[in-house]
């Protein structure tokens, strides 16, 4: 039983915080934030993936271009 009033209490407070989210507009750290370059990691990824190919000359062995 108290578990139940519990939830409903906490499910109460959620709503209100979200109304009062919706009434106020962001912050401009927080709009900031949001206007960043999506896929950045991506992009490091693929940079450092490209190094490691120059640096120990993985991909050019047998098998890894569909030739052998």
């Amino acid at each position: 039983m108290k578990q139940e009033r519990a939830k409903r209490k906490a499910d109460d407070v959620r709503k209100a915080e979200y109304a009062e989210m919706a009434e106020k507009s962001p912050d401009k750290g927080a709009l900031d934030k949001f206007k960043r370059k999506p896929y950045q990691a991506a992009v490091m990824l693929r940079e450092q993936g490209r190094q490691m190919t120059e640096k120990y000359d993985i991909g050019k062995g047998v098998g890894a271009s569909g030739k052998d």
